[in-house]
C-alpha cells in the first residue's frame, strides 16, 4: 500500500518543484499538495493521510498552528515541518506539534530516508487505539524532582551548563526531548548524537531555557499517577539501566559513541511503560497486578492488555521522534534481543543484560521490569563467559549509585 503524504507550502513555486522532484516515488508515494493551512484541513476532512509536510511560515495559519490542529484531530498522522527558516524560536515552537523538522532545500533522498524511517516500524503498532495515542503525544513525562532541579537551575544567574546536563541526563523525558531537537536537521550536524550532555551544550543555555519555561515539552508528572499504576520505581530503574549499559561497553572497550548510545538507550529503554502508565493508569495497574499476581511476563500482559508490549510502543514514538537508531533498536528489542537483525555486540546487548542485571544485583527487584536473560541470543554472540566480568563491574556502580 502506498504511503499518502500532504505537502503544504503557500509558495506555488515550491510545491511544483515537490511534485517534480517527487515524480520517482510515485511507486511508493501518493503525494497530494495544498497552499495553505485552511486547504489542508479542508483535504484531511475529506481524505485520510499517512504524513502531512508542512512549511513553517505561512500567512493566516503557520505550520506549527496548521500540526497542533493535525495533531488533534488526526493524532496518527505523521507530522513534519520543511521549512527554509533558521530561527530557533520558530524550530521551538515547532517541537511539540510537529514529530520531525527538516530543512530547506531538501533531496528526494533526505525526504525519502526520514519517512521510510518513520515508517520502519509502522508493523509493530497495529492497533489503531495505540497509533493514536503515541501519535498524539508531544512530550514524557519527567519525575517531579529532577524538573523542579532543573527549573531552578536555569534561573541561577550564574547556572551551569554541566549541571543542566547532569539533570537531564538523569530523566527520561527531558532527555527524549533534547535528543530529538539536536537530531533535528536543523542543526545539520554531520553524524547523530546520543550524549546527553553533548546534546545540550550543543543546544546551549539560552534554547534548553525556552525549551523548559516556554514550551509544553517538558512536563513534570506527578509520582502519584506512577504509583497507582505500580511503577513507582521506574525512574531508578532506568537510570541504574543506563550507568550498567555504558559501564559493560566501557569493559568491552567499545568506542565513546556506543557507550553514548547504550547510555541513552538504557535511560529511554522503558519509555513505553512512562506513555501507557501516564495515559492509562489504572489499565496499567491491572496489567501490574497480573504480572506480580499470577507471575505473567509483563510483555505478555501488556500485549493481552494493550495489543502491544512497551518495547514496540516505546520505539514507535522515539522512532517517529527521529533519535538514532541504535536507541531505537535497544528500545524496541531490550527484552527479546534475538529478534532484531542486530546480530553483533553493541547498545542493545549492553541494555539488555544490564536491565536484567540492575534487578538481579538490587535487594528490591521488580516483576513489572520482566528481565530475563536470553542466553541462546548471549551464546550466539560468543559472550556468555562474560556475564562474570560484567557482573563484578556492575555491583561497585551499583554501590556507587546507591550512595
Amino acid at each position: 500500500m502506498k504511503i499518502r503524504i500532504l505537502f503544504v507550502d503557500d509558495e506555488k513555486r515550491i510545491l511544483d518543484g515537490l511534485r517534480r522532484m517527487l515524480r520517482p516515488m510515485r511507486k511508493e508515494w501518493e503525494t497530494s499538495f495544498a497552499s495553505s493551512g485552511k486547504e489542508a484541513l479542508e483535504r484531511l476532512a475529506k481524505e485520510e493521510f499517512d504524513v502531512v509536510v508542512s512549511d513553517m511560515r505561512m500567512p493566516g495559519m503557520d505550520g506549527a498552528e496548521l500540526l497542533e490542529t493535525v495533531m488533534k484531530l488526526y493524532p496518527r498522522t505523521v507530522r513534519i515541518i520543511l521549512s527554509g527558516h533558521s530561527d530557533i524560536e520558530l524550530v521551538l515552537k515547532s517541537v511539540g506539534p510537529s514529530h520531525q523538522y527538516l530543512t530547506k532545500p531538501t533531496s528526494p533522498e533526505e525526504l525519502q530516508a526520514t519517512i521510510n524511517s518513520v515508517f520502519a516500524l509502522k508493523s509493530m503498532l497495529l492497533d489503531p487505539c495505540l497509533k493514536k495515542l503515541v501519535g498524539g503525544m508531544d512530550h514524557l513525562p519527567s519525575r517531579p524532582q529532577l524538573f523542579s532541579e532543573l527549573v531552578a537551575e536555569l534561573q541561577r544567574p550564574e547556572a551551569s551548563m554541566t549541571r543542566v546536563g547532569e539533570i537531564v541526563a538523569e530523566d527520561a523525558g527531558m532527555a527524549a526531548q533534547v535528543l530529538r531537537l539536536v537530531n533535528s536537521a536543523y542543526f545539520g550536524l554531520r553524524s547523530e548524537v546520543s550524549s546527553v550532555s553533548r546534546a545540550v551544550t550543543y543546544l546551549g543555555l539560552s534554547t534548553v531555557t525556552s525549551l523548559v519555561l516556554s514550551t509544553s515539552v517538558f512536563q513534570s508528572s506527578g509520582d502519584k499517577v506512577l504509583e497507582d499504576a505500580g511503577l513507582s520505581s521506574i525512574w531508578d530503574h532506568c537510570q541504574k539501566t543506563a550507568a550498567l549499559a555504558r559501564t559493560i561497553c566501557r569493559l568491552e572497550k567499545t568506542r565513546a559513541e556506543i557507550q553514548d548510545d547504550a547510555f541513552a538507550a538504557g535511560l529511554l529503554h522503558d519509555t513505553g511503560q512512562l506513555v501507557l502508565a501516564s495515559n492509562y493508569p489504572e489499565r496499567y495497574r491491572t496489567v501490574v497486578e497480573r504480572v506480580v499476581e499470577e507471575n505473567e511476563h509483563i510483555c505478555r500482559a501488556e500485549k493481552d492488555e494493550f495489543g502491544a508490549d512497551h518495547g514496540a510502543i516505546g520505539a514507535y514514538m522515539l522512532n517517529v521522534w527521529g533519535l538514532p537508531a541504535p536507541i531505537v533498536n535497544a528500545t524496541a528489542f531490550h527484552h527479546r534481543p534475538g529478534e532484531s537483525a542486530e546480530k553483533s555486540f553493541g547498545p542493545l546487548t549492553a541494555v539488555h543484560v544490564a536491565a536484567y542485571l540492575t534487578e538481579t544485583l538490587s535487594e528490591e527487584a521488580n516483576a513489572f521490569c520482566g528481565a530475563e536473560l536470553d542466553q541462546e541470543y548471549m551464546e550466539g554472540l560468543g559472550m556468555m563467559s562474560r556475564l562474570d566480568a560484567w557482573r563484578a563491574g556492575l555491583e561497585e556502580v551499583l554501590g556507587v549509585l546507591a550512595d
